[in-house]
């Protein structure tokens, strides 16, 4: 079986630059992970505007028969790839995204959020046609959060009676006019949606900077007999990614810290009342990034099934998220 010939185009930090990371997991970016497949993809061509980040990948990348320019057009039409990732800059997206379509290739994973609006989003959406395309939310491959979706379809914790959630940060690197709901918290509500389905309603209240891009957002997504209420942005010296789900009998703790299960059961401090108490979990690591990029080569190699984490899945969000943002 040959491997899937690839075209990466945008050679910025979750591109490659994060492997550079030594705290993090590894393989943590899409030439990190492309890199650990060699087997099952082949790296054919990159493209970036920049001479100098082109240098600097090639440096790291160390291998030959690699095709690079400054135009992503060129790069397409002259290695036709067989999969495209786009990995550039928010503002790039639509455009980029048009031209990989125009390549035909047989799958297409672009980086989150998906575009800077709704509109522009539905109309990538149409673009894509028969084409299968994912949006890079690993998490929905995170074991984490994979085991947090299954308890939740279980029922074993019962009804869910509330979720709060955190997306805090001081500053989001590279977001350009994008405000921390988007470039950040878009995240935490593609999860919210693929663990309870679409919402009712919204409301929100935002905190904008002298620009049209807001620094906080205090928003409240309506679901029957139950709130989800999400903090994004804050003005922190940390970054915090968390939700809390809250059940008729337990509570999920899920985030960058980790993932702790609580039930409920007979008080060790009071006669006939019921306390949380702490669940232990075992389960294997496994790479949320390994996991996307497995999900992409099944499809390819199997066309009847579906990508985990769509660009269609992706268009809900960007739904919901422009209602918060133009308050209607």
């Amino acid at each position: 079986m040959k491997p899937v010939r690839t075209a990466l185009l945008g050679l910025g930090r979750i591109a490659w630059m994060l492997e550079q990371d030594t705290l993090r997991y590894h393989p943590c970016t899409h030439a990190g992970t492309l890199r650990k497949f060699e087997k099952l993809y082949q790296l054919v061509g990159i493209a970036d505007p920049g001479k100098d980040r082109i240098v600097r990948f090639q440096k790291w990348w160390d291998r030959l028969g690699v095709n690079a320019a400054t135009s992503s057009r060129t790069i397409l039409e002259e290695t036709r790839p067989d999969f495209v990732v786009i990995a550039a800059s928010l503002a790039a997206h639509e455009e980029l995204f048009s031209q990989a379509v125009k390549a035909s290739p047989r799958a297409i994973l672009l980086e989150k959020p998906p575009a800077d609006n709704y509109k522009s989003a539905q109309t990538m959406l149409k673009m894509a046609g028969n084409i299968p395309v994912w949006v890079n939310y690993e998490r929905r491959y995170h074991p984490n959060y994979v085991l947090t979706k299954r308890l939740i379809e279980s029922g074993k914790l019962g009804d869910v009676r509330s979720i709060r959630g955190q997306v805090l940060v001081g500053h989001s690197p590279g977001a350009g006019e994008a405000g921390p709901l988007l470039h950040d918290a878009s995240h935490w509500i593609d999860v919210l949606l693929w663990f309870v389905g679409q919402p009712e309603g919204v409301s929100a209240r935002l905190f904008r900077e002298k620009t049209r891009a807001e620094h906080s957002a205090f928003v409240s997504f309506h679901y029957p007999g139950f709130e989800a209420i999400l903090e994004s942005g804050g003005r922190r010296k940390y970054f915090e990614f968390e939700m809390q789900i809250d059940f008729s009998e337990g509570r999920i703790l899920c985030g960058n810290n980790g993932l702790r299960v609580f039930q409920s059961r007979l008080s060790r401090k009071y006669k006939g009342f019921k306390e949380l108490q702490e669940k232990r979990i075992n389960q294997v690591w496994r790479n949320p990034w390994l996991g996307l990029y497995k999900d992409i080569h099944n499809v390819i190699r199997h066309t009847s099934q579906k990508p985990v984490a769509s660009l269609s899945n992706a268009v809900q969000g960007m739904h919901w998220i422009n209602r918060i943002l133009i308050g209607s």
